[in-house]
């Protein structure tokens, strides 16, 4: 049986009863990929049991540009600083890895600035890239919920 921080609205099904008793889901996160846990989190604080299928399976893909995936997993650090701060589950953190001490994001703030430049001069889907693109989209993570932690307002991510 999946924890509810293991849980994802892309092949979750509750009986529609359930899930107007558990209030629908939170449009506060504002980030779909949390929504499932968020609403896992609730369902089994009101007694309902989660049951694993293990061959259902669900895919959701449509193409963006790195940009759109940029200010995604932004939107996704904070909204995953709101999911803890919501729930009070330390799971959260050990699971995503949000907190990062102080050397690397020193180095952190001083490398990506360049990585974002080649990853936009760049040719979308280039494998050799793929170190840069994976720093940069778990920069924005880290930055989300940074900024979240802080009581900031979320942020558009625009470093065009």
């Amino acid at each position: 049986v999946p924890r509810p921080i293991e849980c994802r609205m892309d092949n979750m099904s509750v009986p529609r009863r359930v899930f107007l008793e558990a209030q629908g889901l939170d449009e506060a996160l504002g980030d779909t990929r949390l929504n499932g846990v968020d609403l896992a989190w609730r369902l089994h604080a009101q007694g309902v049991p989660r049951v694993y299928a293990d061959k259902a399976a669900a895919f959701i893909w449509r193409p963006v540009t790195f940009t759109e995936e940029a200010a995604r997993n932004y939107l996704f650090g904070y909204a995953l600083r709101m999911l803890e701060d919501k729930t009070h589950d330390p799971e959260i953190t050990r699971r995503f890895s949000v907190l990062r001490g102080f050397a690397r994001a020193s180095l952190d703030g001083m490398v990506v600035p360049f990585y974002q430049q080649a990853c936009q001069r760049s040719e979308e889907n280039t494998r050799l890239m793929g170190y840069a693109y994976r720093r940069v989209l778990r920069y924005e993570l880290f930055q989300g919920y940074q900024d979240a932690r802080k009581g900031r307002p979320p942020r558009i991510a625009t470093w065009n």
